[in-house]
């Protein structure tokens, strides 16, 4: 990201999307992040509860929502986004259910 970020600086000026190639959902993503970073799990809620606490944007947002496109920035700027390391990782248990 950082690369991709320099190289803006001297790039056609322009919006790029500096993003992974592989967009996972939060309910997949956040989990394994958390563990890799050695935060504790999250909270998994019902739909239901989520539009209450935060709202249909929120929940859109979170569920809906498409990845975005890097081909702008991998075509004028080089990017070439690397694996993130926390791919792939076992998931754990927590209270006898996988989150």
């Amino acid at each position: 990201m950082v690369a991709a970020t320099v190289a803006t600086l001297t790039g056609e000026p322009g919006v790029y999307n500096v993003v992974d190639d592989d967009p996972l959902p939060v309910s997949e993503w956040l989990p394994a992040f958390a563990q890799w970073v050695g935060a504790p799990q999250p909270l998994r809620v019902s739909t239901e509860d989520a539009l209450k606490a935060a709202g249909e944007e929120a929940v859109y947002y979170h569920t809906r929502l498409t990845g975005a496109s890097n081909s702008r920035a991998k075509a004028q700027l080089g990017f070439a986004p690397r694996p993130l390391l926390w791919k792939g990782m076992p998931r754990v248990v927590v209270d006898g259910s996988p989150c």
